[in-house]
């Protein structure tokens, strides 16, 4: 193992394009947002709720899509929000949650964000 690897999430602009957009514009404006530290899901509940009040759904399939990432330090106070298809955005959420997994990424840990 080496403790200094910090792993490289890779958000498909193929799989999940109007997130990688509006995350990749996002990332332009706040470079230092390109590495985020993971939270607890207690916090990560707090973070969203934070993140996505004042949200309106402008129709049933829509969503609230925060970054950073709920799921972050970054995230909660000071994210901003995107309307976002909800399948496209769980679909997001559980590829996120999987990156976390692959990489045993704990809680108060770092990784890196990129879209391609």
């Amino acid at each position: 193992a080496n403790p200094s690897f910090i792993p490289t999430y890779v958000l498909s602009s193929a799989d999940y394009p109007n997130i990688a957009k509006f995350d990749k514009a996002q990332l332009a404006k706040h470079p230092s947002w390109s590495t985020l530290i993971r939270v607890s899901p207690t916090q990560a509940s707090a973070n969203r709720r934070v993140a996505c009040k004042g949200f309106h759904r402008r129709s049933p399939t829509d969503s609230c899509d925060e970054f950073p990432n709920a799921t972050t330090s970054q995230g909660g106070k000071g994210a901003v929000q995107e309307h976002v298809n909800i399948t496209e955005n769980k679909a997001q959420g559980g590829n996120l949650g999987g990156f976390y997994n692959a990489n045993r990424l704990h809680y108060g840990e770092k990784f890196h964000i990129k879209v391609s």
